[in-house]
């Protein structure tokens, strides 16, 4: 760069500077359609968790945990709660050591049923709450709505903004 030339490289300041303002806006907006669109959802499934018989065990759940699955409208119910809190110490014994090796998801997924089913006497209440979240069906049609709307928001810009 000669003398008469001004120095038109940015920094590394206010390329960082610059970046931070071009996506502040789009990650304010995604984290309130994570945070509040999707919190019934995350709260679901942080829950479902609890039924895994395998994950259960490093969780440290307490008959306090079992209030988690509130969020699930079918177990928001006292006397359900109550039940799953007074059946958790034979459900936790039953699960401890248990381990589950499937060659893919699915066969992961026919052995935990399994399991469930072998504790079916042992775990009623458990095992009752765990049929009904099965049929949940999980979605991703929320996520799949929150990329699709960046990439129409930023799709166009990021293009053009590696073009220059």
């Amino acid at each position: 760069v000669g003398r008469d030339q001004p120095d038109v490289a940015p920094t590394a300041a206010w390329a960082e500077a610059y970046g931070h303002d071009a996506v502040r806006d789009a990650v304010h907006w995604f984290l309130r359609q994570f945070n509040v669109k999707l919190y019934d959802v995350m709260r679901a499934f942080k829950a479902a968790r609890l039924m895994c018989p395998v994950t259960v065990q490093t969780l440290g759940v307490t008959p306090a945990s079992v209030q988690q699955l509130r969020a699930f409208p079918f177990l928001d119910k006292d006397d359900t709660i109550d039940n799953l809190a007074g059946e958790l110490p034979l459900y936790l014994a039953a699960a401890d050591g248990t381990t589950i090796n499937g060659e893919n998801i699915r066969d992961a997924a026919d052995q935990k049923v399994r399991w469930w089913r072998g504790h079916e006497g042992q775990l009623p209440f458990w095992s009752a709450a765990v049929k009904k979240v099965l049929l949940v069906q999980p979605s991703s049609a929320a996520a799949e709505r929150v990329f699709s709307l960046l990439n129409a928001s930023f799709g166009h810009q990021q293009d053009h903004a590696h073009s220059s």
